[in-house]
């Protein structure tokens, strides 16, 4: 926070309506909940209306995988 990086923190997989879990809620951390290919609130993601500050894909998420080659 003092040299301006925020600091981004998943709201947690247990399903919770109307809070968040730990880390996620710090009130210096940016909160994120995740949604459905669809856009709408994914199930599981924790989420409050005053605690969430962003929302993003959390399902069908596909990254690059190395093949172990240098």
């Amino acid at each position: 926070k003092a040299v301006r990086i925020p600091t981004v923190i998943a709201s947690g997989n247990a399903g919770y309506c109307g809070a968040t879990d730990a880390p996620a809620c710090i009130s210096s951390a940016v909160a994120v909940s995740g949604t459905t290919k669809a856009d709408n609130h994914w199930n599981w993601a924790n989420w409050h209306k005053n605690m969430v500050d962003l929302m993003a894909p959390a399902l069908s998420i596909y990254s690059a995988i190395s093949d172990g080659a240098d």
